[in-house]
């Protein structure tokens, strides 16, 4: 069985997301997770985990566009987040 991702969303509990072969490079998904939305990227084989909000706009980043190193918002893509 592959290993499987888990995103601490407090300091008191670990949640188990997802098989982390199901997450490919480069790809990003929108999950919940103990009612907060997280946005989770594979990065190089490494999963990073934001909060699925843009701070200026209140959109879902998971909506937006993630290439590179750089993930942009679908609200307003003349901005981005490294």
């Amino acid at each position: 069985m592959p290993a499987a991702f888990s995103e601490r969303v407090s300091a008191m509990q670990w949640y188990e997301i997802m098989p982390l072969d199901d997450l490919w490079i480069g790809e990003m998904l929108g999950v919940e997770v103990g009612g907060i939305k997280v946005l989770l990227i594979n990065v190089e084989d490494e999963v990073q985990a934001y909060l699925d909000r843009c701070p200026h706009r209140a959109s879902a980043l998971s909506e937006g566009n993630f290439e590179g190193l750089t993930l942009t918002c679908a609200t307003h893509p003349g901005s981005s987040t490294r």
